[in-house]
């Protein structure tokens, strides 16, 4: 319990907890947990559950944020700004007229 207080525990709690104040109280409390009671208690199962998850989190999100950049470096810089992700428009010619209809043929052989 004590190599996991050192390694683990101590880590997430670096991590996680800015006030050096707490830091401390908790590391003094978990010390003398480790000392007086036995690994099934729930305080030193929360402790290290919450410790996991944490270290868990932190490797997802390096996983991610590795995938991130090499999707970007395969991309080739494709989508690097917003106008290279947008497709161009066919902007209508100012002499074409406002009749919608007039792009439409009816062909009255086929009716």
């Amino acid at each position: 319990m004590k190599k996991v207080l050192d390694t683990v525990i101590a880590r997430w709690l670096a991590d996680s907890v800015k006030s050096d104040d707490a830091r401390k109280q908790f590391s003094e409390g978990m010390e003398r947990l480790v000392k007086d009671t036995r690994a099934e208690s729930g305080i030193w199962t929360v402790a290290c559950e919450a410790s996991h998850a944490h270290a868990s989190r932190l490797e997802e999100i390096e996983r991610l944020r590795t995938e991130c950049e090499s999707l970007r470096a395969s991309s080739g810089g494709a989508f690097k700004d917003e106008a290279s992700r947008k497709r161009g428009r066919d902007e209508p010619s100012a002499s074409s007229s406002n009749d919608i209809w007039a792009g439409f043929e009816l062909d009255f052989s086929k009716v």
